[in-house]
């Protein structure tokens, strides 16, 4: 005994299908780019003002001022955002590590834990603007 499934217009679902792959393309970048956003955001607050000597004779704020996000870069299932401190913060990274002559002080990775939540949020909110 045998059943038949039979399934007729399959060439218009698959021409209505591709047809999502540019918008959801688009849409996928739109939610990374709006994520990362809120991500700098988030992580500003927490990062450590340093004094000049704590920080090699930086001014204060210059590793808070230094935070960015990059824009989003990659091409199809493989796109990535950058968030973290520029060229000119470079210091964040013996906080956040420490060195032989300091403790670690960590900042970056639990700004990212707090904020992560959110980022996520408004990356699943754009996304479903797909299926409105």
């Amino acid at each position: 005994m045998a059943a038949e499934i039979r399934i007729e217009g399959m060439e218009t679902v698959i021409r209505n299908l591709q047809a999502y792959v540019p918008r959801t393309h688009a849409k996928a970048r739109q939610a990374l780019n709006k994520s990362g956003e809120s991500m700098k955001d988030g992580i500003k607050p927490e990062t450590p003002i340093q004094s000049p000597s704590e920080s090699g004779g930086h001014p204060p704020g210059t590793l808070q001022d230094s935070i960015t996000k990059s824009q989003v870069a990659g091409a199809g299932d493989e796109l990535k955002i950058e968030i973290g401190p520029s060229k000119k913060g470079f210091f964040g990274y013996f906080l956040e590590f420490g060195t032989s002559h300091q403790d670690a002080m960590p900042w970056m990775g639990p700004a990212f834990e707090l904020n992560k939540g959110n980022a996520q949020r408004i990356a699943i909110d754009v996304l479903k603007e797909l299926f409105r």
